[in-house]
Parts: structure tokens; C-alpha cells; sequence
């Protein structure tokens, strides 16, 4: 599998190269595996009871429905609440039978999202999606193949110019703001950030998979000079057949960048606080009742470094910024597609190859390349 990110260069000296970590140990905390919980799924079941179908399996059982649930991520579910909400509001003042539709009238739905609420195309097929899959189970209706819905997506996918993608920013520039700026290595919530900013940033990966990392033995190997970790199901490649490599964790020699080091105090800082509730994810919450950190949690923690490093961006720019960086240095694009656990080159080529904008005038030569390998 490919190694890390951003080519290493690596300068001495470095600044804060030696932090001593309070109580650092180079041993886990660890909890034997657990039965995996199907409450989750049961509770999502009970907020998607309207969808068109619910009606045909009201004679399973608990466990039945919440296997057949699981077939969809919780984050799919998610998504697609808001989009059968609207779908629904819109029905009622068309006096549609939002569980029953015709291929007519779901076109003129997807008119009105491209007309009246101006979405665009891509987030139109994802309302079409939730239409096709929770509608009209029994009437096996095609709406693939449907003339009048093949054709009014074909319009909305044309009636707008397409837009050029805008520029990225540099991963250098947040690169030397970890440098320069050593966080307080007894705070939970620095220390939370500064390992999730590093894992990011060396290995390019959906900020959704940081919820995946977990330190329960078979999941968390330190082996000294390097930590490996193999992910939990859940990613958005992961299928049946298919599950996201395994994250192997180098050594840094500027300690500041080190994320074996902020890994492995993270913890032992966070020991007492995961025990409450026998956690074994990797990232917890660092107030409040403890509990796993979810991704719109650790997207907070990211966009506040990114926010003080002077990058406007969003948390999940990281995966697209590091990418480009990737690639303006010559990285091969099989590389590229290893180490950030994509599946497909046209995904990484059509949306995350972008031109590198604001790049750092201030010459870096410390980097977080050959820091991050994906094993098998």
C-alpha cells in the first residue's frame, strides 16, 4: 500500500522537539471485543416509519427489521430523512399519495427541486434516490428507465453551465501552524484535535473515518516505532466484499507532527474519561457525559485548527487538499487511491484534483509524506 502524503523533507532543528507527555505510556488501554448493538438500527427503524414500504413488513420481527435496516449506513438514513421530509410536504399540497406516486408525478417533483428551490443536480438525484427507493415497492415501477424521469433529469443536468471547480488550499500552510503551534499536552480537547488534524493530513482520508479508529485489541497494535490500526466497518467504501485498509502510523522526527506520540497520549490523557463508559473509540467527547465523538463533532475540531492556521475551509477540504498536494508533487495515482481508500480513479480525478491556491510563501520542508502507510 502507498505511503503518507506530502513528500518529507524533514529540517533540523525542529521546534518542540521533545515534549515529555504526563503519565505517556506506550501501551493501550484495551476492552475485549463486543456484540456489536443492534439499537441504533431499531431506533432508526422506529423514525422511518412512513416510508412506502413500512406497511409490508409490519409482521416481522424486531430483529428481522432491524437487519433488513442495516443494509443502509446510519449516515445514508440521515441524509435521507430531510429528503423524504420534503418529498412528503411537497405531495401533500400536490395531493400526491407520497407512498403510491406515478413516474409523472415524481418528474414534476424534480422540476420543482431544479426551479423552486434551486438545487443542484447532484443533490436532485440524491431526492430521486430516496423517491425510487422508499416509494412504489409493490408496483415495481422503473423509474430509471421512465421516459418522462430519464428526460427531465437529462434537462436539469444541462441547464446550468458547468462550474469550474475553485482552487484548494495548501496543506503546507496548516502543516506550519502545527509546527509553530505545540498545543497544552494535559488538555483532552487540544490533544483531540492535534491528533485528528495529523491523522487527516497523513493519510488523506473522509474525516467519517476517524469515527471508525477504535483501541480494542485486535483494532489497536502499537508496535513500538509505529501503530497500526484496522478501521471498523462503516466506511463509505466498505461493502460486503470490500473493507477499508488498515492505517500503519510512522514515526515523525518533529514531535509536533508526531502522531504515533499524540495517538498514544490521547489515550493515556483520556483513560480515566473512557472507562466511565467502557469507550474503546479512539476519539470520545472531551465534555459533557463521555461518549464517542461523532463526525460532525470531530469536523468541528478539525475546521477550529484549519480556522487558526488562516484557512477557510471545511473539514472535509482536507481530504481534497491532500490529494492535490499528491499530486503536484508527482505522486503516482494508484498511490493516491491506496492511501486515501478511494475505489475508483475518475472519482479522485472529476472531484478531489484541484489547483493548490495560497500556497505557502514560507519555504516548508517538513511534511508528513512516508509517515502513513495503508496495509492489507
Amino acid at each position: 500500500m502507498g505511503e503518507g502524503l506530502l513528500d518529507g523533507r524533514p529540517s533540523a532543528p525542529q521546534p518542540a522537539e521533545a515534549l515529555p507527555y504526563p503519565g505517556h505510556s506506550t501501551s493501550a488501554t484495551r476492552h475485549s471485543d463486543r456484540s456489536t448493538s443492534t439499537e441504533c438500527s431499531t431506533n432508526s427503524f422506529r423514525g422511518l416509519a412512513d416510508f412506502g414500504w413500512t406497511e409490508m413488513i409490519d409482521h416481522w420481527s424486531p430483529r428481522e427489521k432491524s437487519l433488513f435496516l442495516s443494509s443502509w449506513r446510519e449516515s445514508t438514513i440521515n441524509t435521507y430523512r430531510p429528503a423524504w421530509r420534503k418529498w412528503k410536504i411537497w405531495c401533500t399540497g400536490k395531493s400526491v399519495d407520497f407512498k403510491n406516486p406515478n413516474p409523472q408525478e415524481v418528474a414534476r417533483y424534480l422540476a420543482y427541486l431544479h426551479n423552486d428551490e434551486g438545487l443542484s443536480y447532484k443533490t436532485i438525484l440524491v431526492h430521486k434516490s430516496v423517491v425510487t427507493n422508499f416509494t412504489n415497492i409493490s408496483r415495481k415501477t422503473d423509474y430509471s428507465s421512465d421516459f418522462f424521469i430519464k428526460h427531465m433529469l437529462k434537462a436539469i443536468s444541462v441547464a446550468k453551465e458547468k462550474i469550474t471547480m475553485p482552487p484548494i488550499w495548501d496543506p503546507k500552510l496548516v502543516i506550519q501552524y502545527l509546527m509553530h503551534n505545540i498545543p497544552d499536552v494535559t488538555n483532552l480537547y487540544q490533544v483531540l484535535r492535534r491528533t485528528a488534524i495529523l491523522l487527516l493530513l497523513s493519510s488523506g482520508r473522509r474525516v467519517h473515518d476517524l469515527t471508525l479508529l477504535s483501541i480494542e485489541d485486535g483494532r489497536y497494535i502499537d508496535q513500538g516505532n509505529s501503530i497500526i490500526f484496522w478501521p471498523r466497518f462503516g466506511s463509505k467504501t466498505d461493502t460486503a466484499n470490500y473493507r477499508q485498509s488498515g492505517w500503519k502510523l510512522l514515526r515523525h522526527p518533529c514531535t509536533a507532527l508526531d502522531s504515533v506520540y499524540w495517538i498514544r497520549g490521547l489515550i493515556e490523557l483520556s483513560k480515566e474519561r473512557r472507562q466511565e463508559n467502557n469507550l474503546v473509540e479512539l476519539f470520545i467527547t472531551a465534555r459533557g457525559v463521555p461518549k464517542a465523538a461523532s463526525r460532525t463533532v470531530i469536523g468541528g475540531w478539525i475546521k477550529s485548527v484549519l480556522r487558526e492556521a488562516g484557512v477557510e475551509a471545511s473539514p472535509g477540504s482536507v481530504r481534497s487538499a491532500v490529494a492535490s498536494r499528491n499530486w503536484l508533487e508527482n505522486f503516482s495515482v494508484e498511490k493516491i487511491l491506496e492511501t486515501g481508500n478511494w475505489k475508483q480513479v475518475h472519482t479522485f480525478q472529476k472531484y478531489y484534483k484541484k489547483v493548490i491556491s495560497n500556497q505557502s510563501e514560507e519555504n516548508c520542508n517538513v511534511s508528513l509524506s512516508n509517515y502513513f502507510n495503508s496495509i492489507r
